[in-house]
């Protein structure tokens, strides 16, 4: 679905008053409240586990944790059972295969690493880093052990601009393509794939995956949650309550987009930060960033299907997984990406957007497990979504249409 440009909202206008109503756009959404109380059913999670985290692509890593031949890292998805090795081959091809030897199901690595081989830790049963079975220790005393069909099973595995999924359905419905639909459109010059990492942080925390997914994709609570951190930098005077400034759906993807509130004041670590290197509002002008061609932008948030937020912003950028552990249980996996540095003043520019991020995702924290609860004790049966927090109700949506469920 597209947008018309002529019709988006220009940040610098007064956003105090009635602003652009996003549901007009997109009248399928609804207005009304949303259901929630299938939230801890069994029943719904295993649902979600079959019919999403078996079926759909799943974004499970980026190019640089595996920057050359030999290379390798461990991935779990708790939801499906599933621990993964990503690897990149001598001939520099990326492969996802099940961390499972094939001889009596031990695990076959840990972490991350660079290896010739893939070394069973049990009874070393060898792998190539294309999963092929190399070497069986004492394998004349198996009974017809053929190496060629004893390999480490493969998974469905392509690499988009930079970032790594998988598909762990045995033949996908779906092509990676078509499920990234317009958000690959819209980013295909984006430099995501030329950056590293610059801070990764994780928590297991009792909430539902879809309730904390929410908590990061509007900006209505920036002006109460993030007091300390940026109390006014996305939102002021004009536009108090962080209203989005574009709204995009892009099949089960959606893009939120937030600008910068003009009449901020840096404080003296922001202003030098900005002028040594990349920070919100630095302007650095980067290739692919900014598609909605937002006066003032700051960043935007990408809902990718299922379970992931990628948010670019001019120099940098961050997002979000959640890791279904159980209907009440998710592993969170929060990520900060950056240009590799050029100079020593840019590392300092760097490391404030790293801190600034971090602490802002601290106050977040505090409210994911009391929301969870209030849905657990029964009284809270639905949510109330605003107009502005129309990313919410199409993660919603996207979940709902994705199972063939009544929307």
């Amino acid at each position: 679905m597209t947008v018309d440009n002529d019709t988006r909202t220009d940040p610098g206008i007064d956003l105090t008053g009635p602003a652009t109503p996003w549901n007009d756009r997109y009248p399928f959404l609804g207005t009304g409240p949303v259901d929630v109380s299938g939230y801890l059913s069994e029943e719904a999670f295993d649902e979600e586990r079959r019919g999403i985290f078996g079926a759909y692509w799943l974004m499970v890593g980026h190019v640089s944790q595996i920057p050359g031949p030999g290379d390798y890292f461990e991935t779990n998805i708790e939801v499906r059972s599933s621990s993964l090795i990503i690897t990149r081959d001598r001939r520099g091809t990326v492969h996802a295969l099940r961390n499972i030897c094939r001889h009596r199901g031990s695990k076959v690595v840990s972490g991350c690493g660079n290896a010739k081989v893939l070394n069973c830790p049990f009874h070393g049963w060898t792998y190539g880093l294309d999963g092929r079975l190399r070497g069986v220790p004492d394998r004349e005393q198996f009974f017809d052990l053929e190496l060629a069909e004893n390999g480490l099973f493969t998974v469905h595995c392509e690499v988009w601009n930079g970032f790594i999924f998988v598909n762990l359905a045995e033949s996908p419905e779906r092509t990676l393509a078509e499920q990234l639909d317009g958000f690959a459109t819209e980013y295909r010059d984006y430099p995501f794939d030329r950056m590293t990492c610059g801070g990764r942080w994780s928590s297991t925390l009792d909430v539902n995956w879809r309730v904390f997914q929410d908590q990061f994709q509007e900006g209505y609570h920036v002006a109460v949650v993030h007091t300390g951190t940026f109390p006014e930098v996305f939102n002021g005077r004009l536009n108090p309550n962080s209203r989005p400034s574009d709204f995009t759906i892009n099949g089960l993807n959606r893009r939120i987009s937030f600008a910068i509130n003009t009449e901020y004041q840096p404080t003296p670590v922001e202003q030098l930060s900005a002028e040594i290197g990349t920070t919100f509002g630095a302007g650095v002008g980067m290739t692919g960033a900014n598609p909605a061609g937002i006066a003032n932008w700051a960043f935007d948030v990408n809902g990718v299907f299922p379970n992931t937020l990628i948010d670019p912003s001019d120099g940098f950028f961050f997002g979000h997984q959640f890791w279904p552990i159980a209907p009440g249980r998710t592993r969170w996996e929060g990520f900060l990406y950056v240009m590799p540095a050029t100079r020593p003043s840019e590392l300092i520019s760097q490391e404030q957007t790293y801190i600034l991020i971090r602490d802002a995702w601290r106050e977040d924290m505090e409210l994911a497990e009391t929301i969870h609860r209030s849905i657990a004790s029964g009284a809270l049966r639905e949510f109330r979504f605003s107009d502005p927090e129309i990313a919410c109700r199409h993660s919603h949506y996207a979940v709902n249409q994705a199972l063939g469920r009544g929307v």
